[in-house]
C-alpha cells in the first residue's frame, strides 16, 4: 500500500486530523482553521480551508445567508433559527430606525401635500402606509384569557365575612326583604331539653349538647320523640311522598334501609333504634309532609318533625359515637336545609357539608371497604354515603364558586352498583363536574378559551341515552320519578355548561356592549344563551306537568341563574342579535315563577325576576326608539353576582337565624375593557346560522304560547337574518327536544310543549372556529 507523502501541503491540506511527521517525531497542526463554527455545528463539508480569504464567508454560509457569522460565530440550535442572524438585536435595532425614518417622511409628506390637495397622496393609502406601524403578534384563539378572575367578598360593618367565587349562583346576590319585626320564633318539641325559662331555643344549637345529657335524660328525650310517631298509615303515606319527590335523586337512606329502622318503632321493641337513626326518620317524615300537596310546605308538623329530628341528633355525640347512622343523618339534615324556607339555611348546608366531610374521613368511608373485608352489603352502603356525600359537596361547591374539600386523589372508594340514576350521577361527577370545578376554582392565571373549549366538547358528548335507556327499563321506579329523573340529567348537563362559559359571558358583555356576538369570546356568550334558554323551558315543561315542581328547589334555583344571564344580555346589549329571543324568554320565566311563587324559592325570587323583566323591556324599547335607556337603579342590584372582577361589598348584611345573608352595597368595578378583536368571516356565518334557528323555533314556541305577533316585530326590528337563511338552515338549536327526556306519552304533556332537536355537528362546527379541541 502506498502512503501519501507527510510532507506534501497539497495532501494534507484536507485532513482534519493531527499528522504526525515521523522525521522530526513531534506533532504539527494544519495551518488556518479546517471548518467554519456554523458548518461544524451542522456537520457540513466547508471549504474555508480552500479559500485564499481563510477569514471567511465560507460558500456553505453563503448560501444559506449567514455569511455575517462566518467563521467564528454559528446560529443558535432550535427549530425556526436557520435563516435567522445571531446578531437579531442588531437587525431588529435597524428596523426600528428604519421604521422611525419612515413614520416622518410620511408626516412630512402629508403636511407638504395637505397645502396642495384636500385628497390623501396615493403613498399614504392605509394599504400602503403600515411599513410605519409594527406588526401585530399573531394570537392564537385557544390562548384567549380572561384578563381577571372572578370573586365577590362581602364584609360587614362588625366585621363579617363570605366570599363567591365565579360560578357561584345569581340567588346568593339577591338583596332579600327585611325580616318581620320581633325577636325570631323556633317552632321546638315541647319538652325541649336544652331550653332556658323565658328563653326561645334555636333547635341548630341542639346537636352540640349531648355531652351535656345524662342517660337518664336521653332515656326520657328518647321516649318523648318516640311517642311523636304518626300512626302506620300516615308514616306510609309520608315515605312514599319522599321517595317520590325527593328521593328520587336524593337519596342517602334507602327505602330498605328506612325499613328495617322503622319496623322495630312500630312492633314494639324501640330500644334496637339509634338516636341517629330516629334523626333520619322523622327528618325524611318532614321532607315527605312538606312535598304534600294537600298541605301548605311550612306547615306546623313540618317544623315540629324537623326539630324533632335535629334533636335526635342531640341523643348522641356525632364526634365521640360516629357511625353510618350519623352519616345518613346529616346528609337528610342537609337536603332539608336545601328545601326549607330558612334564608340562611344554604349557608347553614354549605358550613354542615365540611362537618360531614370530616366525620366521613374519622371513619375511613374515603378508602374503598372491600379492603376491610365487609360483607357486600356493608360495603354497598358504606360506598353509597361516601358518593352521595360526593356529589352533594360538588354540586354545591359550584354553586358556591368554593373549592371542593375533598382533594383529587386522595380517596379510592368505588362507585356502588346501584339505581341507574344514582349510578349515572356518580359517574358524570367523577367524570365531568369534578373537573369542572377544578377548572373553576383554581386559583392564579384565569382559564384559557381552550381550556373552557375542551370541557365544552366532553360535557356535550357526554352519551346520556344509556342512561336515560336504564332509567326508564327500571320498572320499581313511579312514572313521575322516572321524569325527574330524565329532566335532572339534561338540567346538571346544562348547568355545567353555564358554569363553565359564565365568566368568559361576562368579559364578553364588558368588552363590547353594542353586540357581544362581536366579542373574542362569541361562543360563550352563545354557549350561555343556549343552556338558560334551555333551562328556562325545561323549568316551564315541568310546571305543566307536576304540582309539586315549585316545591323542588333545584329548577328555581337555576332557572333564576339563567333569566339573569339572558336579562343581563338584553340589559347590557339591547341592540344584540339576541336580545329578542332572550327577552321573549324572560316573559315566558315570569311568568312560570308568578305560577310557582309557593314554592319558597320561587317565591322568595318572584320580585327580582319582575325587576330583570321591565329593565329589560323599557332597554329594549328605548334601543328601538333610537335612544339609550337611563336608570338611577345600579345594574348590579338588577343582574345580582354580573360582576367585572374582583369586587367588595363593604356594607354587607348578614343574616340572623332565620334570615338570609342580605348582599347590599356598592360593586366598584375599575376594570378597562380590553379592545374587541373583529372575528373571522367564519365565525359570522355560523353566528347567522344559530340566530337564524333562534328565530324559527322561538317563533313557533311563540305562536304556541300565544305571543302571534312576537316574531313580525322581532324582524320588524332588525333582530334577526332575513327568513330565507332561516329557511335554508337544516341546523336545530342547541337544546334537546322535551320528548326525549319525558315518558312517552307523558300525562298533561301534549306536542305544544316539544323541543327541537339537537345537533352536535352543528355546535361542533361553530365551535371549530374558536380551537380548543373542536377542530
Amino acid at each position: 500500500m502506498s502512503q501519501l507523502p507527510v510532507n506534501d501541503p497539497a495532501n494534507s491540506q484536507d485532513l482534519e486530523f493531527t499528522i504526525y511527521n515521523p522525521d522530526t517525531n513531534r506533532s504539527k497542526k494544519p495551518k488556518g482553521p479546517v471548518a467554519c463554527a456554523e458548518c461544524r455545528r451542522l456537520k457540513i463539508k466547508c471549504d474555508l480551508p480552500k479559500l485564499k480569504n481563510s477569514q471567511g464567508p465560507c460558500t456553505s454560509c453563503e448560501k444559506r445567508g449567514c455569511g455575517e457569522i462566518c467563521p467564528d460565530n454559528s446560529l443558535k440550535t432550535g427549530k425556526g433559527t436557520r435563516y435567522i442572524l445571531e446578531g437579531t438585536d442588531l437587525l431588529h435595532k435597524k428596523i426600528d430606525d428604519l421604521r422611525s425614518r419612515v413614520k416622518e417622511l410620511e408626516e412630512a409628506l402629508a403636511v407638504s401635500h395637505a397645502s396642495q390637495s384636500t385628497s390623501v397622496h396615493r403613498l399614504l393609502q392605509p394599504d400602503t402606509s403600515g411599513v410605519a406601524t409594527r406588526l401585530p403578534n399573531p394570537v392564537n384563539a385557544n390562548d384567549h384569557r380572561l384578563q381577571t378572575e372572578f370573586d365577590v367578598l362581602m364584609l360587614s360593618e362588625t366585621g363579617k365575612m363570605q366570599w363567591l367565587g365565579s360560578t357561584a349562583l345569581s340567588e346568593w346576590f339577591v338583596k332579600p326583604e327585611p325580616p318581620p319585626p320581633g325577636p325570631p320564633s323556633f317552632d321546638a318539641p315541647p319538652t325541649n331539653p336544652f331550653a332556658m325559662p323565658g328563653q326561645p331555643v334555636n333547635p341548630d344549637n341542639l346537636i352540640f349538647a349531648a355531652d351535656t345529657l345524662s342517660t337518664t335524660q336521653v332515656n326520657e328525650y328518647r321516649q318523648i320523640v318516640i311517642n311523636a310517631l304518626p300512626d302506620e298509615a300516615e308514616f306510609l303515606r309520608l315515605t312514599n311522598l319522599y321517595y317520590e319527590q325527593v328521593g328520587w335523586f336524593y337519596n342517602p337512606v334507602p327505602r330498605k334501609r328506612l325499613q328495617q329502622i322503622a319496623s322495630p318503632l312500630y312492633t314494639g321493641i324501640p330500644d334496637r333504634v339509634e338516636g341517629h337513626e330516629l334523626s333520619s326518620v322523622f327528618t325524611i317524615l318532614a321532607l315527605g309532609l312538606m312535598m304534600d300537596p294537600t298541605r301548605p310546605p311550612d306547615h306546623p308538623t313540618v317544623t315540629r318533625y324537623s326539630n324533632y329530628g335535629k334533636l335526635c341528633l342531640s341523643l348522641e355525640c356525632i364526634f365521640g359515637q360516629t357511625s353510618i347512622a350519623t352519616i345518613e343523618a346529616n346528609l337528610l339534615r342537609l337536603i332539608f336545609l336545601l328545601f326549607s324556607r330558612d334564608r340562611a339555611a344554604p349557608m347553614k348546608a354549605f358550613g354542615q357539608l365540611g362537618l360531614i366531610g370530616r366525620l366521613i374521613i374519622s371513619m375511613g368511608m374515603h378508602r374503598d371497604p372491600a379492603r376491610w373485608n365487609f360483607d357486600e352489603e356493608e360495603c354497598t352502603r358504606r360506598r353509597r354515603l361516601f358518593w352521595e356525600y360526593l356529589a352533594f359537596d360538588t354540586w354545591q361547591c359550584l354553586g358556591w364558586g368554593r373549592p371542593s374539600s375533598v382533594v383529587p386523589g386522595s380517596y379510592d372508594c368505588k362507585i356502588p352498583w346501584d339505581r341507574p340514576v344514582q349510578r349515572w350521577k356518580f359517574i358524570y361527577i367523577r367524570d365531568i363536574l369534578l373537573d369542572v370545578l377544578m377548572h373553576s376554582t383554581t386559583c392564579g392565571a384565569p382559564p384559557t378559551l381552550g381550556t373552557v373549549m375542551k370541557l365544552d366538547k366532553r360535557i356535550r358528548s357526554y352519551e346520556l341515552l344509556d342512561a336515560v335507556t336504564s332509567i326508564e327499563a327500571d320498572s320499581t321506579q313511579p312514572a313521575q320519578a322516572i321524569v325527574y329523573q330524565r329532566n335532572i340529567m339534561f338540567c346538571i348537563k346544562e348547568s355545567a355548561l353555564a358554569f363553565l362559559h359564565r365568566p368568559f359571558f361576562v368579559s364578553a358583555l364588558n368588552e363590547n356592549h353594542a353586540d357581544p356576538l362581536r366579542s373574542r369570546f362569541a361562543g360563550s356568550v352563545l354557549a350561555v344563551h343556549a343552556s338558560a334558554s334551555a333551562l328556562l323551558g325545561r323549568s316551564k315543561v315541568l310546571l305543566d306537568f307536576q304540582p309539586h315542581v315549585p316545591r323542588f328547589f333545584v329548577w328555581w334555583t337555576q332557572a333564576f341563574s339563567a333569566v339573569v344571564s339572558l336579562g343581563a344580555l338584553v340589559i347590557r346589549a339591547p341592540g344584540s342579535t339576541l336580545a329578542a329571543s332572550a327577552l321573549t324568554e324572560i316573559n315566558m320565566t315570569a311568568e312560570a315563577f308568578e305560577r310557582a311563587k309557593e314554592g319558597f324559592r320561587a317565591g322568595r325570587l318572584l320580585p327580582s325576576v319582575l325587576k330583570i323583566q321591565t329593565r329589560a323591556t323599557l332597554a329594549v324599547q328605548a334601543f328601538r326608539a333610537g335612544q339609550v335607556y337611563a336608570s338611577n337603579e345600579d345594574t348590579t342590584d338588577i343582574l345580582p353576582g354580573i360582576v367585572a372582577g374582583p369586587v367588595v361589598i363593604s356594607n354587607a348584611i348578614f343574616p340572623t337565624a332565620s334570615e338570609h345573608c342580605a348582599l347590599t352595597g356598592t360593586f366598584s368595578l375599575s376594570n378597562e375593557p380590553t379592545p374587541p378583536s373583529q372575528p373571522h368571516e367564519a365565525v359570522d356565518n355560523m353566528v347567522n346560522t344559530y340566530l337564524a334557528n333562534l328565530q324559527s323555533e322561538l317563533a313557533d314556541l311563540s305562536r304556541q304560547r300565544g305571543l302571534t305577533n312576537w316574531s313580525d316585530s322581532a324582524m320588524q326590528q332588525g333582530q334577526f337574518v332575513p327568513n330565507a337563511l332561516a329557511q335554508g338552515v337544516q341546523g336545530q338549536l342547541f337544546f334537546p327536544p322535551t320528548t326525549e327526556l319525558l315518558p312517552a306519552p307523558p300525562p298533561l304533556l301534549t306536542e305544544s310543549h316539544s323541543m327541537p332537536a339537537f345537533d352536535p355537528a352543528l355546535w361542533t362546527g361553530f365551535m371549530a372556529q374558536f380551537g380548543g379541541g373542536y377542530a
